[in-house]
């Protein structure tokens, strides 16, 4: 009958997220690659190039010393990664309480992982290689009667202002699904932590016991739980009191109850449904503020010996009986010919096992159903962490060998869940998204000032001929800003496939969110503009005096 169902559990949601960076990790290593191999296309060392062949240097020499060069680039790089990765890992020693929280010892090390950093350092090595071996290539081709004689002739053909072209396109769009993806994430994080989670958080007190730990059989089980219910309601400034196997976005994965609705037509290719359950005790939903919307919650008429029945929420309401009232209907456990359960009432639909969409749930009452492990619930009047020595004192009088685990505010332990650990994968995509732009205005910023350098007698001319600055602006930012345009675009598909993703494994945002492209393109569009535009307002600076007398 029952089943350990999570249809999102802790390692689910880790996995998914796991994906999601190294998609984004991939991507902020494809920017840097192809900012590295930008930036050595546009080196002007066609003169030095020239005079080493010329004095006899073998063209598979001078491509070793190039990618020489490349390898100390990538180990100076490689090596302030490994310092920024200590730095990351030293951030999340200072977040540790919040990721892990219990009462008991839980020493889990964070510390860096010589498997990854091999991993990372032969990967350094690998784009080095990769990344200066077309650059390299390319300097060796140089024509030595031209490069001879000036040493402005490094005029690459179209193939070659094709490949650097392709490359800031490249930076430029990957920085916009970076960005969004970050964007996406903190939006995506605001509308679930902003919607209603439908139920009453503050001012309650969780404790967790299981008396399994202390040799109690079943009996002596159900034993306890009944007379630590009963002496807690007695308690001054206790409201409510309730037990209930699993809290709301808990660590806990929820069981799975397997049944057939009376009445309703099965697939001919399964034998019955599955959804989540909890089992609680009476006064669950008052004390944890869930409304019943119809029919009435668990009574202590509900025994061992009553028929037995659930309660279920709105949406499991919606999806067997979409078109009348699910009060009085029954399922069946296991199969059509399984014990009976009547539904007694339905519940709020609320959010179980994370900040994502809800789903079905049933609830089935603890002396039907009992557990060994619950969940105590203190409703109270005022700071519910007051109330620990008084419950201390009942649990010492009950049997004081029974251990409490997990005694905190409620309050407490939903913000650990829905709010501080999202938040902190947030701002590592965030960061991400940071890196990738800021490797992109570098890009961009780098091909502009090398046609500058490239073109300087050609815009030392214009300006003799009567050019003005703002035509010169416009000459030089021109096809900067083409390159941007392409790359937004690119970029956009891109990050339309990217909350795709996210939507299906994360944040389910319902849709395009245009927000999130009405930030960032226009964001990314004025941060490439100010990178275009200082080399572009430097060369209307040119004096032409001064270039038509250069060589």
């Amino acid at each position: 009958m029952y089943t350990q169902f999570q249809a999102r559990t802790i390692e689910d949601e880790n996995w998914k997220f796991g994906v999601v960076f190294v998609i984004l990790a991939l991507a902020v290593l494809l920017v840097a690659c192809t900012n590295v191999a930008g930036l050595l296309l546009s080196r002007a060392r066609a003169r030095e190039i020239a005079v080493r062949l010329a004095l006899g240097a073998g063209r598979m020499r001078l491509i070793r010393l190039l990618l020489t060069e490349s390898l100390i680039l990538a180990t100076l790089g490689g090596l302030a990664g490994v310092a920024v990765g200590y730095g990351v890992i030293e951030w999340f020693h200072s977040k540790q309480s919040i990721l892990f929280m219990t009462d008991l010892p839980n020493a889990v090390p964070m510390q860096m992982d010589t498997r990854v950093l091999v991993a990372c350092v032969a990967l350094s090595v690998l784009c080095a290689l990769l990344c200066g071996l077309a650059p390299a290539l390319q300097s060796t081709q140089v024509d030595l009667v031209n490069a001879l004689k000036s040493a402005d002739v490094d005029v690459p053909g179209r193939k070659r202002l094709w490949g650097r072209n392709i490359l800031v396109v490249a930076q430029v769009a990957m920085s916009l699904m970076l960005l969004t993806a970050s964007f996406l994430m903190a939006r995506g994080f605001q509308h679930d932590v902003m919607q209603d989670s439908n139920f009453t958080k503050d001012h309650l007190l969780m404790t967790t016991f299981d008396p399994r730990l202390i040799q109690y059989n079943a009996g002596q089980t159900q034993q306890f739980y009944k007379l630590l219910a009963e002496r807690m309601r007695g308690a001054p400034r206790v409201q409510s009191v309730t037990l209930t196997q699993n809290v709301p976005l808990g660590q806990s994965d929820f069981d799975g109850v397997t049944f057939v609705p009376d009445g309703f037509q099965m697939p001919p290719d399964r034998a019955n449904f599955s959804s989540i359950m909890d089992t609680v005790d009476e006064g669950y939903f008052e004390t944890m503020g869930i409304p019943i919307l119809r029919g009435r919650s668990f009574l202590a008429s509900d025994s061992a010996d009553a028929p037995q029945v659930a309660i279920v929420n709105m949406r499991f309401a919606k999806h067997f009986w979409p078109g009348g009232d699910a009060v009085g209907k029954r399922i069946r456990l296991d199969n059509n010919t399984g014990v009976p359960v009547e539904i007694v009432g339905i519940a709020e639909t609320v959010k179980y096992q994370s900040m994502e969409s809800p789903m079905d749930f049933v609830y089935l009452p603890l002396a039907q159903h009992p557990v060994a492990r619950m969940v105590l619930m203190l409703r109270t009047s005022g700071d519910p962490r007051q109330l620990i020595p008084s419950m201390k004192d009942v649990v010492r009088a009950l049997d004081p060998n029974l251990p409490m685990l997990q005694t905190r505010a409620y309050e407490e332990f939903y913000l650990n869940q829905a709010v501080y650990g999202p938040r902190i994968a947030i701002d590592l995509v965030g960061s991400m998204g940071l890196v990738g732009l800021l490797l992109a205005v570098a890009g961009l910023y780098g091909l502009v000032a090398y046609n500058v350098i490239r073109r300087t007698r050609e815009i030392g001319i214009r300006i003799a001929l009567g050019a003005g600055r703002p035509d010169v602006l416009r000459l030089v930012m021109g096809k900067g800003l083409a390159l941007v345009g392409i790359g937004t675009g690119v970029g956009l598909a891109m990050g339309f496939a990217v909350e795709r993703l996210m939507n299906s494994m994360l944040f389910d945002s319902g849709g395009v969110d245009i927000l999130a492209y009405a930030v960032v393109v226009p964001t990314l569009l004025v941060v490439t503009m100010l990178a275009a535009y200082v080399p572009a307002r430097r060369a209307s600076r040119i004096a032409p005096t001064e270039v038509l007398r250069y060589e």
